[in-house]
């Protein structure tokens, strides 16, 4: 997700808005607000797209944490799919 995010922002050309004053990569959730502002499609979908994160943060990095298949079925995939099909990014 993040990647597509990335690659939204520099195909509107607003690649500075991926970084902080101080030049720093902004935060995804930041990134999103932000994306949001500039794309109204998916402005609706920010908060969805902040749980779809949880999930990817806590796969990635909390061995406690069970994901299951199923998670990424019912909760993931349907809130991931049109989100990035509304950025319609080109090649």
């Amino acid at each position: 997700m993040e990647v597509a995010v990335n690659k939204k922002f520099l195909q509107i050309e607003k690649g500075g808005e991926l970084y902080d004053k101080e030049g720093n990569e902004q935060s995804l959730s930041k990134k999103l607000v932000k994306l949001g502002r500039f794309v109204p499609d998916v402005r609706k979908d920010v908060e969805d797209m902040k749980v779809v994160r949880w999930f990817g943060d806590k796969g990635a990095h909390d061995p406690t944490m069970s994901i299951t298949p199923e998670d990424l079925q019912v909760i993931v995939a349907p809130k991931l799919k049109p989100f990035l099909s509304k950025l319609a990014l080109k090649g």
